[in-house]
């Protein structure tokens, strides 16, 4: 289902009210819909940082959104570069990057666990089987040594 030029006004007009709530109270902002939030942070100048929970695919399920955002690149991936690399004999890694280029202004929409991002890979790796041998994830939030690795191994 699509949605309707006013219904994605309305929405950004909700992210807006929002994040401007935040920023005059200085603390959290939830949305009416329950899933769109605004965290304050300390910060010179002052930054809200939007965190919405739910987008154009009408389903506030986070592997829901990851899947929608995640399965064409990757489908694109597995069916062009990655396997002509298959087909020549290469074993194939798949690293999947939650930290944004330097310099880009895209921002990282992946708020979910490895065991999430696992889930929906594998589900785009089963349609095209035998192309990748490992997939590999570099989190967004990194840990020290000591608690967790700075790469994940997804799927091997």
């Amino acid at each position: 289902m699509g949605h309707t030029k006013k219904e994605i006004e309305n929405y950004y007009d909700e992210v807006v009210r929002t994040a401007e709530t935040a920023a005059k109270t200085g603390q959290m902002a939830v949305a009416s819909d329950g899933f769109i939030t605004a965290q304050v942070y300390d910060a010179d100048p002052p930054e809200v940082s939007l965190i919405p929970f739910t987008d154009t695919t009408g389903n506030a399920f986070l592997g829901a959104q990851i899947e929608v955002g995640l399965a064409g690149p990757l489908t694109k991936k597995l069916e062009g570069q990655l396997k002509r690399a298959k087909d020549a004999g290469y074993p194939v890694a798949l690293l999947l990057d939650q930290i944004p280029r330097p310099g880009s202004g895209n921002k990282t929409i992946w708020l979910a666990s490895a065991y999430t991002i696992a889930q929906v890979s594998q589900r785009v790796l089963n349609q095209h089987p035998g192309i990748v041998d490992q997939v590999w994830l570099r989190p967004a939030q990194k840990a020290t040594i000591y608690v967790a690795p700075q790469m994940h191994l997804l799927i091997a």
